[in-house]
């Protein structure tokens, strides 16, 4: 991208957090556990998440395409990062399932997962200030209304929707 960027071709990159949509990635297998009462807090719980509703994502995409003012590095994630602790109450929450477990430790989760623990157990506090500043607002800022959104029964995603609005552009 830098080597296009440098020809004078305005170049957008956007680096993305964790997408919560109910089609696939790191969602379904984060309610399932819950859903079965096994849910708890990842290690200490305290890691956080930079996270993005898939409807956002789109949009920010949409934005880095059409609006010419963007150019440079910007942040995909929702502007209020949570720790793992807040995500894996609030889903219980709103599954409506109790959390009775202790933390799941640490040992556990690298003996069982190898390397690919780092990125749960490190987590990852990135801010979204340049794209509110360049005038992207967020549809769904907060985890509570996003998770809200996507658990919503029989609801597809709008990101069906930001993805005709791409083609017919």
């Amino acid at each position: 991208a830098r080597k296009i960027e440098s020809l004078g071709v305005r170049t957008t990159i956007l680096r993305i957090g964790i997408v919560f949509s109910m089609l696939g990635g790191a969602l379904p297998k984060m309610i399932q556990p819950i859903q079965m009462m096994l849910g708890a807090p990842l290690g200490s719980g305290d890691q956080y998440m930079s996270w993005i509703h898939i409807d956002d994502v789109c949009s920010l995409f949409i934005k880095a395409l059409t609006d010419r003012k963007w150019s440079g590095v910007y942040n995909a994630v929702s502007p209020h990062p949570v720790t793992n602790k807040e995500l894996t109450e609030v889903l219980a929450r709103l599954l409506d399932k109790p959390l009775f477990l202790p933390n799941i430790p640490e040992f556990a989760i690298r003996t069982l997962m190898g390397e690919m623990a780092t990125l749960i157990l490190d987590g990852t506090r990135v801010s979204s200030h340049k794209a509110e500043k360049s005038g992207f607002k967020f549809q769904f800022p907060d985890l509570e209304g996003a998770l809200r959104d996507l658990l919503d029964t029989g609801k597809q995603s709008n990101s069906e929707s930001a993805q005709q609005s791409v083609a017919d552009r």
